[in-house]
């Protein structure tokens, strides 16, 4: 004989102190405070019910954040990559600076270079296309979701 609950009978049979222990089973599984007891409608406790039953579980929460928060290694890495700095230069005269000299210096003045596509890709003993790298780049440029840990440098070396 399979197990029977109060949440599988119809809430037209039910008494309140039988909807509040159905209330109150959907509730545990959710990660909400069970009700004691109920002053109100009755209709009011069978939307309560119902409401319930359209949440997600704790554990189906739980699942779900575990998905979300699965790691990308090879997008960490690109992304580590694209976002490294090589060297500063000077707006006016294009001249190397060193990153003490450039934190001295008004925002407008210096220009942070990243490493080039080519030596990014050498460095990650790359089997992918450069296609990749720049797909990620511009997908850090508009802040698209898993892309804005890193921030990209203002130009990119051309070696």
């Amino acid at each position: 004989m399979s197990e029977f609950s109060l949440s599988q009978i119809p809430f037209s049979i039910l008494t309140v102190s039988q909807m509040l222990q159905v209330h109150n089973e959907l509730a545990k599984a959710r990660g909400i405070p069970p009700i004691k007891t109920w002053k109100d409608s009755r209709v009011r406790l069978v939307e309560k019910v119902a409401l319930l039953r359209t949440q997600k579980t704790v554990a189906c929460k739980q699942e779900e954040i575990k998905k979300r928060s699965r790691p990308q290694p090879k997008r960490d890495a690109i992304m580590r990559q694209l976002a490294k700095i090589d060297y500063y230069e000077e707006v006016e005269t294009g001249r190397r600076i060193s990153s003490v000299t450039a934190r001295k210096r008004p925002p407008g003045s210096v220009v942070s270079v990243g490493l080039p596509y080519k030596q990014i890709m050498k460095n990650l003993d790359a089997t992918f296309g450069e296609s990749m790298l720049w797909v990620t780049a511009a997908k850090m440029r508009q802040g698209a979701a898993g892309h804005t840990k890193y921030k990209l440098p203002q130009k990119r070396a051309r070696r």
